[in-house]
């Protein structure tokens, strides 16, 4: 049981002491270096691709655990760092590598109706190769080839991410979720408490390892705890297609000077979607952010306790349709474990920090007109 194991072992600095015994190079980089300064920035790929000549196609999955950010951060630094350069992107329903293993017909509980990633090698992989290593440097290809992971489908877009409408998905009392419609409260907020020794799990039932299915499991395990909120949409009436990024803007208050947040993006299931889905809560796109790098990731900075403070970051981006009888659902938590690490939930360097300096954070989310949590999509028209 990977969740007990890394309970039992205590805070970050345990490693060092039990197994470790400074024989790892790689881990004491990462200790010394707990924010993203010059070491970290030095390694960093996408604001590096400059120069490039060679024709590109950047494939990557929307479900891949290993690295779901950077297929899409390197095609758009690319694109800007290489005018008149040819650069193409192809995102598909898939774990790392998985669009050049098997017929990719499925992935944990989804059933994507056709062979995407025998399509994509069909398709898309061997005209780009055959036009540029044999052919005439013209594969009929479009800027970015993408499917759509709620309806089920390839499509075709001359930029990505695509022309969009942006809109916010606002939290409502009673955990209702409403698309574009602002609460027109004067105070309201939503609470839980986030306990260090009972982080909120990445996954259900037993976690053996850190499995590639977690990208767009069931959460109904999480719903069910009282240490995160939930909001909802009520049944859609129509099919609704979000593309692009994502942006959560929480104004939160804690009772401590640090916390992490979860904001998880998923996708209800009606309760006619048959024996294997029915009222499944698929995740579409979920991501974390601790609190102290809210303005920086260079320059950590305390919450203020007790005060409301507003909290902004990006999610990876997606291309996912939530279709009619659908909910739309987000949930909002301040653990992932074992996948992230717990927060001390104060100032603390998480790499020296000791048991004692882990304590609970009493959260508030705020749902009013002057402080409306919400989260920012892009619905294709």
């Amino acid at each position: 049981d990977a969740y007990q194991f890394f309970l039992d072992l205590g805070p970050l600095s345990n490693i060092e002491k039990f197994y470790y015994k400074d024989q790892v190079q790689y881990w004491k980089d990462f200790q010394a270096h707990p924010h993203y300064d010059e070491w970290w920035q030095a390694r960093s790929l996408p604001q590096r691709m400059e120069g490039v000549k060679s024709a590109m196609m950047v494939v990557g999955g929307w479900f891949d655990a290993e690295d779901c950010y950077g297929p899409q951060a390197m095609y758009k630094y690319t694109e800007k760092l290489n005018p008149g350069t040819y650069n193409t992107i192809v995102m598909g329903p898939w774990y790392h590598g998985m669009w050049a293993r098997g017929a990719g017909r499925t992935f944990h509980d989804q059933d994507w109706g056709s062979d995407t990633s025998k399509f994509y090698q069909d398709n898309i992989e061997w005209p780009f190769f055959d036009a540029f290593l044999r052919g005439d440097g013209k594969p009929n290809l479009p800027e970015a080839y993408m499917f759509d992971s709620g309806a089920h489908k390839w499509s075709k877009f001359d930029k990505w991410p695509p022309q969009t409408e942006e809109t916010s998905l606002y939290f409502h009392e009673n955990g209702m979720l409403e698309v574009g419609a602002k609460p027109s409260d004067a105070s309201g907020f939503d609470q839980y408490v986030s306990d260090p020794r009972k982080p909120v799990p990445h996954e259900g039932g037993t976690i053996v390892s850190r499995t590639r299915n977690f990208m767009l499991a069931d959460q109904r395990f999480a719903a069910e705890r009282d240490d995160l909120l939930v909001y909802q949409t009520l049944p859609l009436e129509e099919d609704v297609t979000l593309a692009g990024p994502i942006f959560a803007d929480l104004f939160a208050q804690l009772s401590t000077t640090d916390c992490d947040f979860v904001v998880k993006l998923i996708d209800v299931f009606p309760p006619t979607a048959g024996e294997k889905l029915a009222n499944y809560q698929m995740l579409v796109r979920g991501e974390i952010m601790p609190a102290r790098y809210r303005y920086s990731f260079q320059n950590p900075k305390p919450m203020p306790v007790g005060e409301v403070e507003k909290v902004s970051y990006e999610l990876p981006g997606l291309y996912h349709t939530f279709k009619k009888g659908h909910r739309i659902m987000i949930q909002v938590q301040s653990s992932w474990f074992p996948l992230v690490h717990r927060n001390p939930q104060q100032m603390i360097n998480v790499y020296t920090a000791q048991s004692r300096d882990f304590i609970s954070s009493t959260i508030q989310i705020h749902r009013s007109s002057a402080n409306a949590s919400r989260v920012r999509v892009g619905v294709l028209k």
